[in-house]
């Protein structure tokens, strides 16, 4: 399984894929869509799943991959400072 996860990450979709593997039950793909894409949640899933719309496979374009990277760089900053808010705050 590692070895398909380094195959599928030299491609960008291929990446976003095993990404949404990953992080699936952790990442709120609606949320993602609609704060950062101004779409609607079966937006991103269609891309994000490679579904059929309109007769051709739905893909993201260049700056949608480069728009979720760094959705994914800002979710991360926030669960890192609030783990430190965490571990830094006083016990009741």
């Amino acid at each position: 399984m590692e070895k398909s996860k380094i195959e599928l990450r030299k491609t960008k979709s291929g990446a976003t894929w095993v990404s949404k593997m990953e992080l699936g039950e952790y990442i709120n793909y609606s949320s993602i869509s609609e704060n950062y894409f101004k779409f609607t949640p079966a937006w991103i899933l269609q891309r994000l799943s490679g579904y059929e719309v309109n007769g051709k496979k739905a893909e993201f374009i260049q700056q949608e991959y480069i728009t979720l990277a760094n959705a994914y760089r800002e979710i991360a900053e926030m669960l890192v400072k609030n783990a430190e808010f965490i571990e830094n705050a006083a016990l009741e």
